[in-house]
């Protein structure tokens, strides 16, 4: 089928050596950077100092993994200006789409996957790479690649230099709104991936990271309902951008200037 065809070359693309080994490295830097801070707090449990970590880390991670590999989808191929002999071949564009979408969902997980389990090894030692919360997190990841790169590469059809709109959401307003009040917690996917991930909040007595981390963030919400959210909201993302993507024009600009 068409479109395995192509998911399969895409994902291949994505995750040629060149491309993984530098995610590799930040797994295991964010790894040592774990371990470090389980030595400044040897009194905490580790599933307490990995739930923090994972936090701070992981959760952050998987939107910068997001927004590189959905960029690969389409902004990339315009900003190069290729995007003419990829539209141009004889293949329905909504499966050119999902297909390449797809390989970018696959590679985030991917990348997300081995960051939590460095991060895990790191705290919990290698034999127990796979310790308690860490089932929860691989969920949450893996949820968090479909609903991050839904939407980025649905905004990367939508505006000129998307990297920069989808990281000012990542790291801007995702930040702010986990700790703002009334409903502007809606507006953060890492909200939800933390109620999917079954993730506790947990109180450092530190201020500055208590600000970074997640606060009573949607607390009354539950797993069976934020884990129906994200669906929608991927599924409502990849239709409009196969819709999209489908029926307007795509000319080469330059992204990168």
């Amino acid at each position: 089928m068409m479109f395995f065809y192509l998911y399969k070359t895409t994902l291949i693309d994505f995750v040629r050596p060149k491309r993984i080994v530098g995610w590799i490295l930040i797994g295991l830097a964010l790894a040592g950077a774990s371990y470090l801070y389980m030595s400044f707090d040897r009194s905490a449990k580790p599933f307490e100092t990995y739930s923090r970590v994972s936090d701070y880390f992981v959760y952050r991670l998987i939107p910068l993994a997001a927004a590189v590999y959905s960029i690969a989808v389409v902004g990339q191929e315009v900003s190069q200006r290729t995007i003419v002999y990829l539209v141009t071949r004889p293949v329905p564009r909504w499966i050119l789409y999902l297909s390449r979408v797809a390989a970018s969902i696959t590679a985030t997980a991917i990348v997300s996957v081995i960051v939590v389990l460095a991060v895990s090894g790191a705290i919990n030692g290698p034999s127990r790479v796979i310790a308690q919360g860490i089932p929860g997190d691989i969920l949450g990841v893996c949820v968090g690649s479909f609903a991050y790169v839904s939407f980025f590469v649905l905004l990367s059809l939508w505006i000129n230099k998307a990297m920069v709109a989808i990281l000012l959401y990542a790291f801007g307003l995702e930040t702010a709104a986990a700790n703002m009040p009334g409903d502007m917690g809606l507006l953060s996917i890492k909200n939800y991936l933390t109620i999917i991930s079954d993730k506790p909040v947990l109180k450092t007595g530190n201020p500055i990271a208590d600000a970074i981390a997640t606060q009573n963030a949607l607390a009354e919400m539950t797993k069976s309902t934020a884990l129906p959210i994200m669906v929608i909201l991927t599924v409502v993302c990849l239709t409009v951008g196969a819709w999209w993507f489908s029926n307007f024009e795509y000319i080469p600009r330059e992204d990168a200037e």
